[in-house]
């Protein structure tokens, strides 16, 4: 009998153990977050940047319509994982919608951070907004996919997820019915018979 209870709080255990990964690799994790004064201006004119989320120690680069764009400002390395600045949008920038990229890469170039993503819209020198449902402007040299991409399939590890966390409940659950019937059988009047 007591062997089959630390089976059952052993199925527990292990219960516990996988609904809390799980639920740790399923947890919604944010990442950098930027807040702009305005998502519609002038070309040449300014626009402030409020961040928060940047966990690298890196510098905060922001880059024009592209991960390869031209660099509009730096920002500097984030402080406590936030920062401010201000970013100026190139004079003679054509009427439209734009993306600005802020990355930060390591020493060697690499990225060290997915980079955070902003739309702005620029409008003409009469002050009109771009035309709603237009083709957002290009540069010529932007990834398309930054702008474009929307998936809807399911990737594996996300079904593997899904799968353990199914798993993990059911042994959750089959733990607590295993430990509810050893105690209801050792409280039985034969289990009692059986000791005395």
């Amino acid at each position: 009998m007591r062997s089959l209870r630390r089976l059952a709080g052993a199925g527990l255990a292990a219960a516990a153990v996988a609904v809390v990964t799980t639920a740790t690799a399923w947890a919604c994790v944010s990442g950098p977050a930027v807040l702009m004064n305005t998502s519609t201006i002038k070309a040449g004119e300014t626009v402030q940047i409020k961040a928060t989320n940047f966990t690298k120690p890196e510098s905060v680069v922001v880059r024009f319509n592209a991960l390869d764009g031209p660099v509009l400002a730096d920002l500097g390395a984030p402080r406590s994982g936030a920062l401010e600045g201000s970013v100026t949008i190139p004079a003679g920038t054509a009427p439209g919608s734009y993306v600005l990229l802020f990355t930060q890469t390591t020493p060697d170039g690499k990225p060290s951070q997915v980079p955070a993503r902003s739309l702005i819209n620029i409008t003409g020198d009469s002050g009109a907004k771009p035309v709603l449902g237009a083709t957002p402007a290009s540069s010529g040299n932007r990834l398309d996919s930054l702008a474009t991409a929307n998936s809807d399939s399911v990737s594996g590890g996300t079904l593997a997820l899904i799968a353990m966390g199914v798993g993990g409940i059911a042994l959750f659950m089959a733990g607590i019915a295993t430990l509810m019937t050893s105690r209801r059988s050792s409280d039985s009047p034969v289990a009692a018979k059986a000791r005395s």
